[in-house]
């Protein structure tokens, strides 16, 4: 229901007819909606760290690690724009009351890994790891809003346009620029 009809259409009564269950069944896994909204995008960030984790596992530079938890942010923006909206949508009080936070934050917390090994590689400029992660998570992030709200799409190799790989390879390049000492 969610990737179909978005958050504001569901229901707790009716995901419970749609189970095949009682109405009513649900609510004794999720006392209201924002709950269940909570569960969702808790499950994406979830998916999203684990994606991250074995994107590092695969890489060991910084430019190639920067370049595939980018990918993998794109791919869930791809996959599922609802999602990743739900996720990123979120007040930033419900993430102080429950695990969302949490899961944000250790979502964060790989590619701030990223920023430092490359500060200490010489591959990123000095300063508040903190502060060049924000900007890395920002562009990555806009990236993948464009492309779950359908701004970026695929085009067909025989249109000659650049496809989302390439438009993922420009901007993590661009952004490694704006990392690199000296720039």
């Amino acid at each position: 229901m969610l990737r179909t009809e978005g958050p504001e259409a569901l229901s707790l009564r009716d995901l419970g007819r749609r189970a095949g269950v009682s109405p009513s069944a649900p609510f004794r896994h999720f006392a209201t909606k924002a709950d269940l909204l909570d569960a969702l995008a808790g499950d994406g960030y979830r998916e999203l760290v684990a994606g991250m984790r074995e994107a590092l596992d695969s890489e060991s530079s910084t430019t190639a690690r920067l370049h595939a938890l980018a990918r993998r942010y794109v791919d869930l923006a791809r996959r599922n724009p609802p999602l990743l909206r739900l996720m990123t949508g979120r007040r930033k009080s419900t993430w102080d009351a429950g695990d969302l936070g949490e899961l944000a934050g250790s979502a964060f917390a790989l590619l701030e890994g990223v920023v430092r090994e490359g500060q200490a590689a010489g591959d990123v400029r000095a300063g508040d790891p903190s502060d060049l992660t924000v900007a890395a998570w920002s562009t990555m992030h806009g990236l993948a809003a464009l492309v779950a709200d359908g701004m970026l799409e695929a085009a067909p190799p025989e249109s000659g346009q650049p496809g989302p790989g390439v438009i993922i390879s420009t901007t993590v390049d661009v952004l490694l620029r704006g990392l690199c000492p000296g720039a």
